[in-house]
């Protein structure tokens, strides 16, 4: 209650005074709180409108969006046709694909770091958004100094004291009003690279989750070439002995022997080229789930069912595109950043209108620190304006300029990329589901024509050399359909990565 009486006193003994500062103080507040009220919407939540047009006299007319956004910048618009599953991989049916993507969203690398990268940008957007606030100081201590005696040539220099001390406090602020929206722009800027930042994080979920799947359907693809490898050793080892049989008993010769146990080696051999790739496929699995390689071995020590290779697609050239790849929402953002950017830059021809004061207290004694003759005030409106700098703000616009045209350029690109993945992918997806239907009827014909062959062989109808190239034939049949069930799937899981299906996080 002193301290209210104290300042109720400081306020009627400082009345005029104080009516000329909190005029002052008024109209800064009034003009402040105008510009506040204009951009409290983009500042809040911002949004580009469906038609984006910068505001900037400058640039030429082709640095605006479509309606939507939608399409190249002055180029072709794309319909849509129905929306992709973001999780896609639960149409494989594979629960431990569905399990190994889930570990990943939680400890993939990449992701932590794109997670990180968002939290940064967001920090960066609210230490933009503080400068639509004043910055208030504060400060006290206490102070002694010694002064010179011979430095004067006062004849009163004796009767000045030689040592002083004092106390003080205060607070002091300073406020920037955004009259002409520098500051708003810069926020705008930041707002817009933090949305990017999002789309970064979606962009980076897509490739995450169509790696681990790629990663997992090439594991199944080693065990099955692996599978058939061993199976057809085994065969191979019957022929052998069959051969061996038939030449002990006289009924054929050497040569048949060693025909056979050529291609029986030959098979052996080849065996290890394949459970390499099948330790390296885990090594990549491994790290995409960070963790280490013999912690998700045993899942895959035995043979686990291929998911189904004809899935049905919502499709039939790209359909929620433009908006669905976070990619081209990432260039989006990124051209909306520049433009801002590009407008900061302008407004640096502008004035800028600064607000500072303080208030505080100064007394030698520390018994007189918040007396009213011990206070101490300052108010110091500035207008600045920079009227020449070497043209140095000349050439930042045309740096502005140049970039974002850099941006434009860079969203077409992303775009017509876009547009070139999703066509590829189809065209892959069905010719590859159309190759692995050829390969199945192939090998089937390839196991029955050996099968004829070593019946006629061992009726003495036919050569080993028909024996010999049906096993050679009916392997090469094998190995490639298991690769092209692999490699349907793969084509799959890329035309979903195309599409921009495979994130859930907004």
């Amino acid at each position: 209650m002193r301290t209210i009486n104290y300042c109720l006193k400081v306020i009627s003994v400082s009345e005029n005074f104080s009516k000329s500062i909190f005029k002052l103080i008024f109209v800064c507040f009034a003009l402040a709180s105008c510009n506040l009220i204009y951009g409290q919407e983009e500042k809040l939540d911002f949004e580009m409108p469906e038609s984006y047009q910068t505001e900037y006299r400058e640039l030429p007319s082709d640095y605006s969006f479509l309606n939507d956004t939608i399409g190249f910048v002055n180029s072709v618009i794309i319909e849509q046709d129905a929306e992709i599953e973001q999780m896609w991989w639960q149409s494989l049916n594979d629960v431990l694909l569905d399990s190994l993507i889930d570990v990943a969203i939680k400890s993939n690398y990449n992701l932590l770091i794109a997670q990180q990268r968002i939290v940064q940008s967001r920090e960066a957007m609210r230490s933009a958004a503080a400068g639509f606030f004043p910055a208030f100081d504060l400060s006290g201590g206490w102070q002694k100094a010694g002064s010179s005696l011979n430095t004067s040539n006062s004849a009163y220099s004796s009767l000045i004291p030689r040592y002083t001390s004092y106390f003080n406090a205060a607070v002091s602020a300073s406020w920037e009003i955004d009259v002409f929206g520098s500051i708003r722009k810069k926020y705008m800027e930041e707002k817009n690279l933090y949305k990017a930042s999002k789309m970064d994080y979606n962009s980076t979920m897509i490739s995450m989750a169509a790696s681990v799947a790629t990663a997992y359907i090439n594991i199944l693809t080693s065990q099955r070439l692996l599978n058939v490898l061993r199976s057809n050793i085994s065969s191979q080892k019957e022929i052998v002995d069959i051969t061996q049989a038939r030449f002990d008993a006289g009924l054929s010769s050497q040569l048949d022997v060693a025909q056979a146990k050529s291609t029986y080696y030959n098979t052996r051999a080849s065996i290890t080229t394949y459970e390499t790739s099948f330790a390296t496929y885990i090594n990549s699995m491994a790290v995409l789930l960070g963790c280490v390689p013999s912690s998700i071995m045993p899942l895959f020590e035995k043979l686990l069912p291929m998911p189904q290779a004809e899935s049905i697609v919502p499709v039939s050239i790209p359909t929620a595109l433009l908006r669905q790849r976070p990619d081209i929402l990432v260039a989006e953002y990124q051209l909306k950043a520049q433009a801002d950017a590009l407008g900061v830059a302008q407004k640096e021809w502008l004035p800028t209108v600064m607000f500072t004061g303080s208030f505080g207290f100064s007394a030698h004694d520390f018994d007189k620190w918040f007396r009213e003759k011990s206070m101490v005030w300052q108010v110091a409106p500035v207008i600045k304006w920079t009227v020449f700098n070497g043209g140095a703000r000349s050439a930042a616009v045309r740096s502005a300029e140049s970039q974002l045209q850099q941006y434009v350029d860079n969203y077409n690109l992303v775009v017509l990329t876009a547009l070139q993945e999703v066509d590829n992918s189809i065209i892959a997806y069905k010719n590859s589901v159309r190759q692995n239907l050829e390969y199945k009827t192939a090998a089937v014909e390839a196991l029955s024509a050996l099968n004829l062959s070593i019946e006629l062989y061992k009726m003495g109808l036919s050569a080993f050399i028909n024996v010999q190239t049906s096993l050679q034939t009916l392997l090469s049949y094998e190995l490639s359909l298991a690769q092209s069930e692999g490699s349907a799937l793969i084509d799959l899981i890329k035309l979903y990565q195309a599409l921009g299906g495979g994130w859930q996080i907004q």
